[in-house]
């Protein structure tokens, strides 16, 4: 197992960031583990446990660990292929957001289970030049300082 993969397929980043496959990557990056003990460790139905683990095998983030026979049935032992995950920029490139058009360039999404935010991580995109620093404000800017102002009112001001 790697320490850290790069995600550069956005059909794999894709399958990696839906929030039920980042949890099952972040279980089996701790130890492998069959579909119907994953589907025990993480409180889901076997079935869709095993169908988002062939979603995630086939876009090769899970590989099989070992098979196990049990009389005349095979179990399938699957592992994570590393242990934190990297979206590449080049991933979402396409289907990303035009950085010109969006006024927060600096928030992240976090997918949290139990309290531990899972190890899966979107690269940023190098800083764009802003309008303001090519001469003008744009109004995603404007837009940006008016909630911003909404959200974080002046504190009162003391009297004597």
């Amino acid at each position: 197992m790697h320490d850290v993969e790069v995600i550069e397929d956005a059909r794999a980043a894709t399958v990696a960031l839906d929030p039920v496959r980042a949890r099952l990557l972040a279980e089996l990056a701790v130890s492998p583990a069959s579909a119907a003990a994953l589907a025990s460790r993480v409180d889901l139905p076997r079935q869709k446990v095993n169908y988002h683990l062939k979603e995630l095998e086939a876009h090769g983030l899970i590989e099989l660990a070992e098979v196990r026979r049990h009389g005349g049935i095979s179990e399938r032992v699957l592992q994570a292929t590393a242990a934190s995950y990297v979206v590449s920029p080049a991933a979402i490139a396409e289907s990303g957001a035009r950085p010109e058009q969006v006024a927060d360039r600096l928030s992240a999404r976090y997918h949290h289970d139990r309290g531990r935010p899972h190890r899966l991580i979107v690269a940023a995109h190098p800083k764009p030049v802003r309008a303001q620093e090519a001469g003008a404000a744009g109004p995603a800017d404007d837009e940006f300082r008016r909630r911003r102002a909404s959200q974080h009112p002046s504190p009162p001001e003391e009297t004597a």
